[in-house]
């Protein structure tokens, strides 16, 4: 039961941390940073938070990202990188 609650914990730590790239926030990217999240965390289609805000086409953000060390060349399942939306 405590090993379902982490995972389930992790599964929304990520979708949250996506979800603030896709939106462009640059500060909540920052709060997650700080608080220790690997700014390489992979959903559930491999999609990372430098790809949601490249989609979105968040300079500052994508920018913030690469400089606390996103990898831009991961592909997610659907063979695309950040690059793709660029």
């Amino acid at each position: 039961m405590i090993r379902r609650g982490l995972m389930l914990w992790a599964v929304h730590c990520t979708v949250t941390f996506s979800l603030a790239g896709m939106g462009g926030n640059t500060e909540a990217v920052l709060s997650w940073m700080a608080s220790g999240a690997d700014v390489n965390v992979l959903d559930d289609n491999k999609t990372t938070p430098l790809m949601a805000a490249s989609l979105g086409n968040h300079v500052e953000c994508v920018a913030e990202m690469l400089r606390l060390g996103a990898d831009a060349r991961r592909v997610n399942t659907y063979g695309r990188t950040a690059l793709h939306w660029v």
